[in-house]
């Protein structure tokens, strides 16, 4: 999963990631948290498993700095990823 900053606008609808695993057979959350807030839970699926992509719903932030992370469940094994610290996404306004 990328440490760099991801960057979307305001209405986007989804993001793709990509994880560093096969998820055939797991299922995945993703988690996000503004600079103020509680964390909440978006929408997430695997688009394809073998790649490790997994898509997220982002139609619903707000312009703001997200820390992001996925949690992939496979064979009862939670893993968080990124597994250090967290992945950055910017929401920018946008202009339409």
């Amino acid at each position: 999963m990328a440490t760099r900053p991801a960057f979307t606008k305001r209405g986007d609808t989804q993001m793709t990631w990509v994880l560093n695993m096969n998820l055939t057979g797991a299922t995945v959350k993703a988690f996000v948290q503004g600079t103020t807030g509680d964390p909440i839970e978006l929408p997430a699926s695997i688009v394809n498993a073998a790649k490790g992509q997994v898509s997220v719903t982002t139609s619903s932030l707000d312009v703001d700095k997200y820390k992001l992370e996925i949690e992939v469940t496979s064979g009862g094994v939670i893993s968080t990823f990124p597994d250090e610290k967290y992945a950055s996404l910017v929401v920018y306004q946008d202009l339409g």
